[in-house]
């Protein structure tokens, strides 16, 4: 956000950092007229902060948590501003949220500002992977189709819990993921602009970072989960924005809010969220308009296990109530 401001056209004197692992030049001023603070870092030196008098909250869906609650109300800043595209749905989460910042003043439909050219529109390719071995045997836990029982029968017992069954889906993910993301892998060739990967377990992560580094030798592929540098981050931020056909493979939890890279056309759901937030928030980094693009492109992935396929389909939802999309722009359908 502080390289925002500066693209912006803001004197880098009036913009100052406050956060940990800052280099002599980059000294916190207390005198700048506007601190970009990190979070985690400013429940730790509160004291350091001068008099605030607007307060200004992005990804205000984050507040909920009662150390940044408690931060919030002890700010005596006579204007205080929260930012969100996703206001919690559920009605006691928003009431949180609005009980910090107080009536919700302006709002905007995202279809009406794809409309008004405020940000891109979006097309919708849904990649279906059959795996023929999971298919073929419905002793499975995760097999659509499998016998074993989920739920309890007359006296109480079930044969497998709900735990086991998503368990052995990860395992199963972690064990063949060469063969299970090939179909995806062999897509992603035909991708000339930028792409960011999203995964949620860095096991998976790592994994498919190292197997894509030897497929696609004339890209540029890159990695980054919570332990990488702040530095790091920007440097390929950076070089984004500056060269097409790089492929950044991205912890969902570190990339899926905040991150503004204005170069980037194709996003790809590996192990996709069902979270509502979470997934309008991943999709946010592509819309973000620049002359290299027409539209983004959301590349969601699933497979005809049992948890894929359902956070698949509450994914469907999520981009008909949002996007006004009640099914995808393309349909690719692969067996392996």
């Amino acid at each position: 956000m502080h390289t925002d401001f500066i693209d912006y056209g803001y004197d880098k004197h009036v913009v100052t950092k406050f956060t940990a692992g800052l280099k002599k030049n980059e000294a916190f001023d207390p005198e700048a007229k506007i601190i970009v603070a990190n979070r985690q870092y400013v429940f730790k030196n509160e004291t350091k902060l001068p008099k605030v008098d607007v307060l200004i909250c992005d990804e205000a869906h984050q507040t909920l948590s009662d150390a940044t609650m408690a931060f919030i109300e002890r700010i005596e800043a006579p204007i205080k501003i929260g930012c969100s595209g996703t206001l919690p749905r559920d009605k006691f989460n928003r009431w949180k949220i609005l009980g910090l910042f107080s009536k919700i003043v302006c709002t905007e439909e995202i279809t009406d500002l794809q409309k008004r050219g405020f940000i891109s529109k979006l097309k919708i390719t849904s990649v279906q992977i059959t795996d023929s071995a999971v298919e073929a045997d419905q002793n499975i836990l995760f097999n659509l189709k499998t016998t074993r029982k989920y739920r309890p029968d007359e006296f109480g017992y079930s044969e497998i819990a709900f735990d086991d069954a998503n368990k052995a889906e990860h395992e199963y993910f972690a064990k063949h993921y060469k063969d299970l993301y090939k179909p995806v892998f062999e897509y992603v060739k035909s991708l000339n602009s930028n792409t960011l990967i999203l995964f949620d377990r860095i096991e998976i992560g790592q994994n498919l970072f190292e197997y894509a580094k030897q497929l696609y030798q004339d890209k540029s592929v890159y990695y980054i989960d919570g332990s990488v540098d702040v530095n790091v981050r920007e440097s390929i931020r950076t070089e984004f924005e500056k060269t097409d056909g790089n492929l950044l493979f991205a912890q969902s939890a570190t990339f899926a809010t905040g991150i503004n890279i204005r170069r980037l056309t194709n996003l790809i759901f590996l192990t996709g969220s069902k979270s509502f937030s979470r997934v309008l928030q991943s999709i946010g980094r592509t819309l973000r308009l620049h002359d290299s693009k027409t539209e983004a492109h959301l590349i969601d992935v699933s497979w005809k296990f049992k948890y894929s396929d359902k956070h698949y389909r509450e994914r469907l939802k999520i981009y008909k109530d949002a996007y006004n999309k009640p099914k995808p722009d393309q349909v690719l359908k692969f067996t392996i």
